[in-house]
């Protein structure tokens, strides 16, 4: 089982924030402050999600390099299963975090 479900789950969530990003948007720019300081919550959401893909990016390029290291010092190719846990994991974390502002 890989992180696919999890991945829709994210994409879906992000698309009806989105919208309410945009519904938001118009609001906060005819003076709704509680609109605005939803806004700030998302982009700071936003920001915290940015910051854990590129953490994940790494720990994938590490786990990669290392992989390929160890492959050549004893020809034979291990598993992946690490990298699958590390998205799971970061998606998770995603998801938990929006629910929190929405």
């Amino acid at each position: 089982m890989g992180v696919a479900p999890e991945a829709k789950t994210l994409v879906a969530r992000l698309e009806r924030v989105s919208a309410a990003v945009r519904d938001a948007e118009a609001r906060a720019a005819c003076g709704d402050d509680g609109a605005a300081r939803w806004l700030a919550n998302v982009r700071a959401a936003a920001y915290e999600a940015d910051g854990a893909v590129d953490r994940c990016r790494v720990a994938v390029r590490r786990r990669r390099a290392h992989e390929q290291q160890k492959s050549q010092q004893q020809h034979h190719h291990q598993a992946r299963s690490p990298l699958r846990f590390i998205y799971r994991a970061i998606i998770t974390a995603l998801l938990q975090r929006l629910l929190q502002v929405a």
